[in-house]
């Protein structure tokens, strides 16, 4: 048996709802991943400390949680 794909998005956001980067966005197995952010935007410059949002689209599924980023 295969396992499911189903699109994924994964962006971390600025508070103010502003897009910094795109993790993730591609069509991957149902289960268990690993993605890292390394603190860079898409343009790759380092983003300052503080408070940014993680947000997840799986299929019909939306999940957000708050990240804080330290120096």
């Amino acid at each position: 048996m295969s396992a499911i794909e189903e699109p994924v998005v994964r962006v971390i956001l600025s508070v103010l709802g502003q897009k910094i980067k795109t993790l993730l966005n591609d069509e991957i197995p149902s289960g268990e991943h690993d993605v890292r952010w390394n603190g860079k935007n898409d343009m790759g410059q380092t983003v300052s400390a503080g408070i940014y949002l993680c947000r997840i689209n799986a299929g019909n599924n939306v999940k957000v949680f708050k990240m804080t980023r330290l120096p």
